[in-house]
């Protein structure tokens, strides 16, 4: 089980039956509501990240589920396509997608279709 202490600046992960297993810190000079709103495993075949949503510095980071670590980022503060306002929620579904949800007077939901980066062989 996995909880977002958003004010903590931490996410915790449980057993099923309650037992604490580990946690670790994300942008912790976050003040305000803090940077662990809410997240979303990704889709590869081991759910080798987490897509965590920060609606203090409005960005969704991507941490390695294994030690928390920041492997990547997306967003910043704005209105337009691709920017925050006060990101609340993320989630992904099936295929892939990821759908992000505003709150305050940012009010609309975003879809992002994620790709990877091919790296080039020569």
């Amino acid at each position: 089980m996995y909880v977002c202490d958003r004010v903590n600046d931490r996410m915790q992960i449980f057993t099923k039956s309650g037992k604490f297993v580990k946690e670790f810190s994300l942008r912790t000079q976050t003040l305000g509501m803090g940077s662990v709103w809410q997240f979303a495993f990704s889709i590869d075949e081991h759910q080798k990240f987490l897509l965590i949503d920060d609606g203090e510095n409005n960005v969704i980071w991507t941490v390695r589920r294994e030690d928390g670590t920041v492997v990547g980022q997306m967003g910043h503060n704005g209105r337009n396509a691709g920017q925050f306002h006060w990101v609340h929620q993320v989630v992904s579904d099936s295929q892939g997608n990821l759908y992000t949800g505003e709150v305050d007077t940012g009010k609309r939901i975003q879809k992002f279709i994620l790709v990877h980066e091919k790296k080039e062989t020569r």
